[in-house]
């Protein structure tokens, strides 16, 4: 993909402190603020926020590949889909409608799950835009590969147990290699 190439879908890292990551416990306590764009537009946006502050992203993430990993499995076979994406010690996900190759986002926000910021109403669920399963996918894999870079940058000794998750996010980019 062309580095001129704006993504449809596309997860934003603010906030982030390199001691969090280069700290030997830095898999556990990196909690940047993370935001998801849509066509452009900030999702969290209907919610008052710019993003989503001191989600445990690493835990997040092996919990978006594995689901992403079932999503690819299911849509060839299964014409219609639910999918979950939480981020980890906060209120917010994401609730994936899946109609063939189509994919209906909503962010979700509940309390009982974790801080929710500003937003006082909840629970609720709003949807905030649509995207091809590609679109989606393209997005988790490049949200990977933007964490294990700076892990494989910061944390150099602790970047073998990461080795899973990279394994994870090659499987994904081999199906976007295919699927072309």
């Amino acid at each position: 993909m062309s580095e001129h190439t704006r993504l449809q879908c596309r997860f934003v890292l603010c906030d982030v402190k390199n001691w969090e990551i280069s700290d030997v416990n830095g898999y556990d306590i990196f909690e940047p603020t993370v935001s998801l764009e849509l066509e452009g537009k900030n999702a969290f946006e209907p919610f008052g926020i710019s993003g989503v502050e001191h989600p445990v992203i690493m835990h997040s993430l092996e919990s978006f590949l594995r689901e992403t990993l079932g999503l690819i499995q299911k849509v060839s076979s299964q014409p219609i889909g639910e999918h979950r994406y939480w981020l980890l010690g906060t209120g917010f996900g994401f609730r994936l409608v899946r109609m063939g190759n189509n994919l209906d986002i909503h962010v979700e926000v509940d309390g009982h799950w974790g801080p929710v910021q500003t937003v006082t109403n909840w629970p609720q669920s709003k949807e905030v835009g649509r995207v091809t399963v590609r679109e989606w996918v393209q997005g988790i894999v490049t949200l990977a590969s933007e964490l294990l870079a700076l892990f494989r940058r910061l944390s150099p000794g602790g970047y073998s147990s990461l080795k899973d998750l990279e394994s994870e996010t090659q499987t994904l980019r081999d199906w976007l290699d295919s699927y072309d």
